[in-house]
């Protein structure tokens, strides 16, 4: 992973930290993780879609 992470590495994050969220019943946050990492791919498939460099 570089310096800063890209959009899909941030995305990936948040999924793994919204799994453990889950198990450890906090469903809110593990929405808020999901949801957020969901927008984060949206716009790096965006970004590929127009030719922005890769995220």
């Amino acid at each position: 992973m570089s310096e800063i992470p890209t959009l899909r590495e941030m995305a990936l994050i948040l999924d793994d930290q919204a799994v453990e969220s889950a198990l450890k019943g906090e469903h809110k946050e593990a929405l808020d993780a999901v949801t957020l990492a969901m927008a984060l791919e949206s716009r790096h498939r965006q970004t590929l879609d127009i030719g922005w460099p890769k995220s």
